[in-house]
């Protein structure tokens, strides 16, 4: 009973103070009565207890807040470093995820979809960031409709906001491609492979890290459908940009001379060679692999 009267005058007293900013919220009560206040949401199924630490708001609750936060001329103020904590956290999720990665991300998912349904015109890249990331959540669990939508989200807010020419406009193209390549709908991949290369040439030149990831990526498109004599001639220019610019010892350039070494012992397994040029770098590969070749 006592402790109910406490509640009460608690209560009573947050009735009659003036509405706190977001970082009040923490000082107005003390632990003891804040772990109280806790439960008691609890028990009235306010506040559900989803794990150490985390609470799920019921969705009347939920409703209320953003009604009552929209209302607020600080309401943008107070979404601008909610959207970038949250794409930072989620720089955390890939396309290949294990079981345990996915585990430790799940909590970001339901935030993220909220992220996404913000504004895009006031939102543009947070927005595009929050679908991108959910296109790899689910790509990477075989969940390939539930990324395409998200993927295909992602793209078309870049192409809104940005222009279809815009070097995130290009990345969004290029993840699109890579999930239609991983599920094997190539004729779907392929002009999208193809747009993203085009535009980073345009925009940041023939010569640039980005345009050679593009170059790898339509490589590999043409791997993965037999086209050798069309990709071999990326994969030398991928490699010739990544030496120029990152070095031989740059990862980015080790990964796709690796990845040319493959894609050359997959020709000659194949009886293939002929499909391939003469170029210096490929012969040299051709030698390595097969050196008792006359």
């Amino acid at each position: 009973e006592r402790r109910g009267r406490k509640r009460d005058r608690l209560r009573r007293w947050i009735l009659r103070q003036p509405a706190p900013k977001v970082h009040q919220w923490c000082l107005l009560l003390e632990e003891k009565v804040s772990r109280q206040a806790q439960r008691e949401l609890v028990r009235l199924h306010l506040l559900n207890q989803e794990g150490e630490g985390v609470y799920g708001l019921h969705p009347l609750v939920r409703e209320f807040f953003a009604a009552q936060l929209e209302a607020r001329e600080e309401a943008m103020a107070w979404k601008s470093p909610f959207a970038e904590a949250l794409v930072r956290a989620a720089k955390a999720i890939s396309y290949t995820m294990t079981l345990a990665q996915i585990t430790e991300v799940e909590a970001l998912i339901p935030h993220l979809k909220e992220l996404a349904n913000f504004d895009a015109a006031q939102f543009s890249e947070d927005t595009s960031s929050a679908c991108v990331y959910l296109d790899f959540f689910y790509g990477s669990q075989g969940l390939y409709a539930l990324a395409e939508e998200w993927g295909v989200r992602s793209l078309e807010i870049r192409e809104k906001q940005l222009g279809a020419s815009h070097p995130y406009t290009a990345t969004s193209l290029n993840n699109l491609a890579e999930l239609y390549r991983s599920q094997g709908r190539y004729e779907k991949a392929e002009p999208l492979y193809e747009r993203s290369l085009e535009i980073s040439e345009k925009q940041l030149g023939a010569s640039h890290p980005s345009t050679a990831t593009s170059l790898n990526n339509l490589a590999g498109l043409y791997r993965s459908q037999g086209r050798y004599e069309k990709a071999e001639p990326l994969y030398c220019r991928c490699i010739e940009i990544f030496q120029a610019a990152l070095g031989n010892d740059h990862p980015n350039t080790q990964t796709v001379t690796n990845n040319f070494q493959i894609f050359i012992q997959t020709v000659i397994e194949n009886n293939q060679t002929a499909q391939l040029s003469d170029h210096l770098l490929t012969q040299q590969i051709i030698q390595q692999q097969t050196p008792d070749a006359p």
